[in-house]
C-alpha cells in the first residue's frame, strides 16, 4: 500500500489569468503523478512562480523532478536549501 501524501499546488494571480493559472496547475498535478513513485511520505505544496505561465510540460516536470531531488538530498544531508 502506498503512503499516504498531502498534495496541493498555488498559483497566484502573478502566473497570469484564471485559465492560466489553471494550466499551470494541471501541470504541476501530471507532474506530481507521474513521480509518485519517487516520493516518500511528503506533505507538499508547490507554488508556481510567474516564470511558469510560459512553461511547457517538460519544464515544469524538469523543474519538479530538481525538486525532488533537492529535497532529498536536504533530508540525507540535514541541510536546508534558501531557495524558494
Amino acid at each position: 500500500m502506498a503512503a499516504l501524501r498531502a498534495w496541493g499546488s498555488l498559483a497566484s494571480r502573478k502566473v497570469g489569468g484564471a485559465v492560466v493559472r489553471n494550466r499551470v496547475r494541471r501541470l504541476v498535478r501530471e507532474s506530481f503523478r507521474r513521480q509518485q513513485t519517487r516520493l516518500g511520505a511528503w506533505d507538499m505544496v508547490v507554488n508556481a512562480r510567474g516564470s511558469a505561465a510560459d512553461a511547457g510540460f517538460r519544464e515544469i516536470d524538469d523543474e519538479f523532478k530538481s525538486l525532488i531531488r533537492r529535497v532529498r538530498r536536504s533530508i540525507t544531508t540535514g541541510e536546508r536549501s534558501d531557495r524558494s
